[in-house]
């Protein structure tokens, strides 16, 4: 006579823990595959905006505190240009004229920062950061829409 093989409870018990551990060791080498060169490293971040309210603009000063609004993620310490707006309007030809906009200025913001570095980005407390990004900027007491324009690993 053959006998069947059945599962019974702790076999399946077994299997499930066995197919969560493998879920788990998966996920934690993706989630780390962005911060894998791991060490940290001292970078300068830029921060761009083409238009920022003029009253806004005059508000900030070098050294106010640069930080994400939304994850309190803190850069550094802010060194401030402000230029004129950048806008561009069309014309009937549909081309874009570079142009600027009455009560408005452009602000660049450079923060000396560390962080981890990756292919991906900057890495701030699992937060990704990288050139395109957009965010909501607190400098000092200023909110602003901005992305990050460039970061540049400083060797030191």
């Amino acid at each position: 006579m053959k006998s069947k093989k059945r599962i019974n409870v702790i076999d399946l018990l077994v299997i499930l823990v066995v197919l969560v551990a493998v879920l788990v060791v998966g996920v934690s080498k993706l989630t780390d595959k962005g911060a894998a060169n791991g060490e940290n490293k001292n970078m300068v971040i830029t921060f761009y905006s083409e238009e920022v309210s003029e009253s806004i603009a005059e508000y900030m000063k070098d050294g106010d505190i640069v930080s994400d609004s939304t994850t309190e993620v803190v850069f550094g310490n802010a060194n401030i240009e402000i230029a004129d707006s950048v806008s561009y309007i069309a014309t009937d030809k549909n081309e874009y004229i570079k142009t600027t906009r009455s009560g408005y200025r452009s602000i660049t913001i450079k923060c000396e920062t560390e962080a981890v570095y990756s292919d991906i980005g900057a890495v701030f407390d699992d937060n990704i950061y990288g050139v395109g990004h957009t965010l909501t900027l607190l400098v000092g007491d200023s909110r602003f829409t901005a992305r990050v324009k460039d970061i540049e690993v400083v060797e030191g």
